[in-house]
């Protein structure tokens, strides 16, 4: 939470992978038939609840893989491979 939280400070895209600390999402996220990717927009929208409110908005999505396959499929953005990396790891 803490790396979400200085995410949000630095404005900087908010991303979680349901592997690791993030099963708990993907467990409550499949249980509402919900499918990934998808954007939880404000803390009401989390399942959890465990996220504070700068947290969002958040992409969620299944695997690093994924989330890496699904933002470099984006049009609207120009991201270089470092860009990704560095957007994942800040």
């Amino acid at each position: 939470v803490t790396d979400m939280q200085a995410a949000a400070r630095a404005g900087a895209r908010r991303a979680l992978v349901c592997t690791g600390h993030g099963e708990a999402m993907g467990a409550a996220l499949a249980a509402r038939n919900v499918e990934l990717p998808c954007r939880i927009s404000m803390r009401c929208d989390d399942p959890t609840m465990s996220f504070p409110d700068e947290c969002f908005p958040m992409d969620v999505y299944a695997s690093l893989g994924h989330c890496v396959d699904c933002v470099l499929a984006e049009s609207s953005y120009q991201w270089s491979a470092r860009a990704v990396y560095d957007s994942l790891t800040q």
